[in-house]
């Protein structure tokens, strides 16, 4: 078996505490995500061997030369589609439409199947209304310091930078007073599951100052592990193939057993959200707020080399613009805006921490945080994320007490690799090793809460009280 480009590259170290993927290998592995495997077969030409001559046999067709077989190209593989079609995913589109806010405060108001027209007539009334939202109380603007709570030196390590981050200060507005509930595993017996990778950003509430510097426009923090308590009608978000790929095994595993899909996303190193826009959207938000005279002009004008279409800080298109940029565009434009750090500017370090759920900084790799439940009868749709344009279809409904690793929800894969724990997989790359981190990265892993996968967790988290 030979390895295709992709997963050489990963074997170099993309894995490496399941961090974001750099820039240079976004897009094969984009690419490769719409594939069946990371393998790529050599095939070997069988060997002819003379056919006897038959009275009867009808004369075999002659077989393409070789440069003929060059030159025959193989039809497109064809993307892969939403499960179904023409059905509105009807707190999704009000979401979208009028707000997360408003979405939320609808929910348990109308009923989950109720037709979209009613949706938005009762979206309409509430956004133009002065109706308090009874559930909850207004949000209250708090500080945090990140120093205070955890650092890790995989965000941050350069000496220059330290003094910064252990002064950091982040002021947030909540938009999510309610804390999610509490929830156990071991509710769900009988139940399928699926789970896949989800990073530490914040979720739920909007940074309106770091240290001294208000920002002009608030920036919201959208998830993350807490996207499906913040975006309604969704639990997760990613680009089309994969989204897809979630919502057609939902779908089979549904019909399967009968029952609603559990969604448990399992936590990514402390870096991964550099993937999304968030930390330079951050960074982004600081400079317009903080930046003037030539330093002002200089990054605007390297901004603007790497977006040739971007018009200036103060429009609000180019602001969304840059959040929503991928590939080079997106290095280049993260390199740029850490060089002016120490030009007015916030540092890529400060950014990621700015960005992140300190709450989830110490929590071990692959760690299952929450419950959703996802709703393939929708099918994938576009998504208010700026980083990831497609949603899942589903509902939020609450955070695990238990201490799981994802490995655990899998008893015989353990048992192969002489596991302990379902945290004793090796990060980054180790010769003579594999990892089944690898395997967890590249696809969403599906299975049911059976009797004997329960009894195992049971088994492990009665190893870890002693």
């Amino acid at each position: 078996m030979s390895k295709s480009p992709v997963r050489r590259l990963v074997e170099r170290g993309i894995e490496a505490g399941a961090d974001y993927i750099p820039d240079v290998v976004e897009g094969p592995l984009r690419s490769v995500m719409n594939m069946p495997s990371l393998t790529v077969p050599k095939k070997k030409a069988p060997k002819q061997k003379p056919l006897a001559a038959k009275p009867a046999a009808k004369p075999l067709a002659a077989k393409p030369a070789a440069a003929e077989k060059k030159a025959v190209k193989k039809a497109p593989k064809p993307k892969a589609k939403p499960i179904v079609k023409g059905i509105a995913n009807p707190i999704h589109e009000v979401a979208l439409e009028f707000g997360s806010d408003i979405a939320r405060r609808l929910e348990g108001m109308i009923p989950a199947d109720a037709p979209l027209a009613e949706w938005r007539v009762a979206a309409q009334r509430l956004s133009g209304s002065d109706t308090p939202n009874v559930n909850t109380k207004a949000p209250s603007p708090y500080s945090v310091r990140p120093a205070d709570v955890a650092t890790d030196p995989r965000i941050e390590n350069r000496k220059g930078e330290l003094g910064k981050i252990a002064n950091l200060k982040v002021e947030l507005a909540p938009r999510i007073t309610d804390p999610a509930p509490e929830v156990s595993i071991f509710d769900y017996e009988g139940y399928p599951y699926i789970t896949s990778m989800s990073d530490l950003a914040a979720a739920g509430d909007d940074i309106t100052a770091i240290n001294d510097v208000r920002f002009r426009v608030p920036f919201s923090r959208r998830g993350g592990q807490d996207y499906m308590f913040d975006n309604p009608g969704s639990v997760w978000a990613s680009e089309r193939g994969p989204a897809e790929r979630h919502v057609e095994l939902a779908d089979q595993l549904q019909q399967m057993t009968g029952k609603d899909v559990l969604y448990m996303p399992w936590t990514m190193g402390p870096k991964a959200v550099k993937f999304s826009h968030m930390p330079r959207g951050i960074q982004y938000s600081y400079a317009d707020a903080a930046m003037g005279g030539a330093d002002r002009n200089a990054l605007a004008a390297g901004i603007k080399e790497i977006l040739p279409n971007w018009r200036g800080f103060e429009d609000p298109d180019s602001a969304e613009m840059f959040m929503t940029v991928t590939g080079k565009a997106r290095g280049a434009l993260n390199s740029l805006m850490d060089k002016y750090r120490n030009r007015g500017g916030l540092g890529e370090g400060e950014a990621i921490y700015a960005a992140t759920d300190l709450d989830q900084m110490n929590t071990p790799l692959t760690t299952l945080r929450n419950v959703g439940i996802i709703d393939p009868r929708f099918g994938a749709s576009p998504s208010s994320h700026a980083s990831y344009n497609y949603s899942i279809p589903g509902r939020g409904v609450g955070r695990l007490k238990e201490n799981i690793g994802a490995l655990g929800l899998s008893p015989d894969v353990m048992a192969a690799l002489k596991y302990e724990t379902p945290f004793d997989f090796p990060v980054g790359v180790q010769p003579g090793t594999k990892s089944p981190l690898r395997a967890m990265q590249m696809k969403p892993q599906g299975g049911v809460l059976d009797y004997k996968t329960l009894r195992f967790l049971e088994s492990l988290l009665e190893k870890d009280k002693k």
